[in-house]
């Protein structure tokens, strides 16, 4: 019982922490934005490497974010059809379109990570950083969702799907 007890509560901590770093990485990039511009424009002295991590780390960011905080109903849909379904409607139309989004993504991961994994001896053009490392985000939030879906097709698939789809 009390390790059930936790569960909620460690979830609640990690996505809490999730959104700190999304957070703090968008403040960053933003800083870092508005004083390239400056520099750029205002003292005619351009920070050389600013525009190349500002496109890795909102890379970063959004894979980030949408991998570990944003949840399916944050995302924006067109669901007349749906909600226009019956509850055992919205089951299966549920079921079809997890398992098609999750296995599409599950079947990418392999390719995804092995592409991203031979990019190890490239590097960036100013920081000089590889490129597995800096492209890696992709295949972290493929798998974010591959296990969202299996997730969720648990909960479809499970005695309390009502719950899920109303």
């Amino acid at each position: 019982p009390r390790a059930a007890a936790l569960k909620p509560r460690l979830a609640c901590c990690v996505a809490w922490g999730a959104r700190w770093v999304g957070g703090i990485a968008f403040c960053a990039i933003f800083l870092l934005f508005v004083a390239a511009v400056a520099a750029r424009y205002i003292a005619r002295d351009p920070i050389q490497w600013a525009d190349e991590f500002v496109t890795i780390a909102a890379m970063w960011t959004i894979f980030w974010l949408s991998a570990f905080v944003l949840r399916d109903r944050d995302h924006v849909v067109i669901g007349f059809a749906y909600e226009a379904l019956p509850p055992g409607g919205r089951r299966i139309a549920r079921i079809v379109a997890t398992l098609a989004v999750g296995g599409l993504f599950a079947a990418a991961l392999p390719p995804v990570l092995d592409y991203v994994l031979f990019l190890w001896r490239n590097r960036t053009n100013i920081l000089e950083w590889r490129l597995d490392i800096v492209f890696m985000c992709l295949p972290m939030f493929l798998g974010a969702c591959v296990a969202r879906a299996a997730a969720e097709l648990v909960r479809l698939l499970g005695p309390g799907w009502r719950d899920a789809v109303a």
